[in-house]
């Protein structure tokens, strides 16, 4: 039979295991009692990036012109020598007209010059006439036009007279319509205050039918009018006269359309006193 433990035994025992018991309960006491230490991650640190650039469009480099493509060298607009030419033509037809105000202007010049070199001559009083009158035709109705005529102009300044084919002649005539009488008595008048005057009567065509048929229509015409005007005047009445036919070298206005067809079909009358 065992030996049973005495009493002072007994007591260290107990005691040892209340220490223990009451350690025990005091831990877990403390751990529902005290607060828990928070369970915290580290939070992760953003690595340093590179600076980025703007951002910019991107530039392709500059493309070499391609060459134009030369479109039919026969039509007028692929003709790199078509513009030339309309050019030289047109420089042509006002050097044309230059040349003949100038002959016109060097003959009046000495014409001045040869009378003031004569003794007897007299100074002529200086006539102070309208710039521009324009004068419609009186009488018979005339058929209206499909498009505007030249404007009849008396430009004294200048001594140009300009007068509208349409209402001087028929479509391809040279005889004057009677009713332009009206008209070209009003020139005549005008001429009649001018006495010594040389006339140079011009005749214009549009670009209608061929280049010869059209200057000898012109000639034709300018002829008309001048034997017209000059049935008009006294038969002592000096006048010098000239007459040309330019058919449609000289327009003043576009021959593609029909009122500037209607615009070229004309007569003027270049005066120097």
């Amino acid at each position: 039979m065992p030996a049973m433990p005495r009493p002072s035994e007994r007591a260290t025992v107990f005691l040892n295991l209340s220490s223990g018991i009451l350690l025990v309960g005091s831990g877990i006491w403390a751990g529902m009692v005290l607060p828990q230490p928070l369970q915290t991650q580290p939070l992760p640190v953003p690595q340093p990036q590179a600076n980025t650039p703007p951002l910019l469009p991107t530039l392709s480099p500059p493309q070499a012109s391609l060459p134009a493509v030369s479109p039919d060298a026969d039509s007028p607009k692929g003709n790199p020598n078509h513009g030339g030419s309309t050019d030289l033509e047109r420089e042509i037809r006002e050097l044309r007209q230059q040349a003949i105000q100038l002959l016109i202007r060097v003959e009046e010049l000495e014409s001045r010059l040869q009378r003031l070199s004569s003794p007897a001559a007299a100074p002529e009083p200086r006539r102070e006439s309208a710039t521009t009158a324009e004068i419609a035709p009186e009488g018979a109705s005339v058929p209206a036009p499909t498009a505007t005529p030249t404007p009849t102009s008396f430009q004294v300044g200048t001594r140009t007279i300009s007068l509208p084919g349409d209402l001087l002649f028929d479509f391809d005539k040279a005889e004057i319509r009677p009713e332009a009488a009206s008209l070209l008595a009003e020139v005549a008048k005008s001429l009649r205050e001018m006495p010594g005057a040389r006339v140079q009567v011009n005749g214009h065509t549009d670009n209608i039918g061929s280049l010869n048929y059209n200057l000898d229509l012109s000639l034709r015409r300018a002829n008309a009018v001048k034997d017209y005007l000059a049935n008009l005047l006294p038969e002592d009445h000096p006048i010098s006269w000239t007459t040309s036919g330019f058919g449609p070298t000289l327009p003043v206005a576009d021959n593609d359309t029909e009122e500037g067809r209607q615009r070229n079909r004309r007569v003027d009358l270049i005066i120097a006193p």
